[in-house]
């Protein structure tokens, strides 16, 4: 039974990462002299699985196989 379990497993998993999930955007704090608030400036996309940087045009996550959008 514990064999069934973990193929349903790594299946489920498997077709989780199919279904695509937008992406995080990065930004980069930067902090003005006499300004209390810092800037904040976009530096890129993040993956919703793992949390690592994918390029722009990327559908899906080079490390985690996760599929984005970024609609």
């Amino acid at each position: 039974m514990n064999k069934k379990r973990e193929a349903y497993m790594t299946l489920l998993t498997a077709a989780q990462k199919q279904i695509p999930q937008e992406v995080n955007l990065v930004v980069e704090e930067h902090f003005i002299p006499n300004c209390p608030f810092p800037q904040q400036i976009p530096k890129g996309w993040a993956c919703p699985v793992c949390g690592r940087e994918v390029d722009d045009g990327a559908h899906y996550c080079k490390y985690c196989g996760q599929a984005i959008c970024d609609d």
